[in-house]
Parts: structure tokens; sequence; C-alpha cells
């Protein structure tokens, strides 16, 4: 059986592995059209974290996690594992080499 992930988890995640974290944005929050909007994801970057960020954000600048509404599941392609983070103001992956 796999163990629920909780925001508790994403925190332990992030903060264990603060300088090895990387970001893949699959959607954001688009304010033009008061939703989300697809974007055309990338591939995956590093995170430059920053203790500073908006406490929704965990340190993880473009990335935000909502009080209650996020859906959370393991990510893992082979190269990079983590989580996939869904809520109504994304969905992203954030994850380690």
């Amino acid at each position: 059986m796999t163990k629920r992930i909780t925001m508790a988890t994403i925190k332990s995640f992030i903060k264990k592995n603060s300088e090895e974290l990387f970001l893949k944005k699959i959607n954001s929050y688009d304010g033009m059209c008061d939703g989300v909007n697809e974007r055309a994801a990338h591939g995956f970057t590093q995170v430059e974290f920053n203790h500073q960020s908006h406490a929704n954000q965990l340190g993880i600048p473009g990335a935000w996690f909502t009080p209650g509404g996020n859906l959370l599941t393991e990510y893992n392609d082979g190269v990079f594992k983590g989580f996939d983070v869904y809520n109504c103001c994304g969905h992203f992956i954030i994850a380690v080499k």
C-alpha cells in the first residue's frame, strides 16, 4: 500500500532537497482570463530557492500551493523523481534528478 502524500510530505521533500530541486510548470493561473491557462511545458528548470517568497510558494518561485486544495501524486519519469501538484492556481512538478 502506498503512503498517503500530504503537504507535510511535500514540505519535508522541499526542505531536504532545497539545493537540488527542479520545477516543471505545466499550466498556471492567468489573470488576463481569470483562470488557468495551458503552457508549453518546456521541461524542468533548476529552482533558485527563495526563503523570502510568499508563504504559499514554500520558497519555490513559480510554484503555488493552496490551503487544503492540492492534488498531490508521486512523479517518476526515470530521470526526475518527486511530486506532481495540481490545484486551482496551476499544475506543476517539483522533483530532483
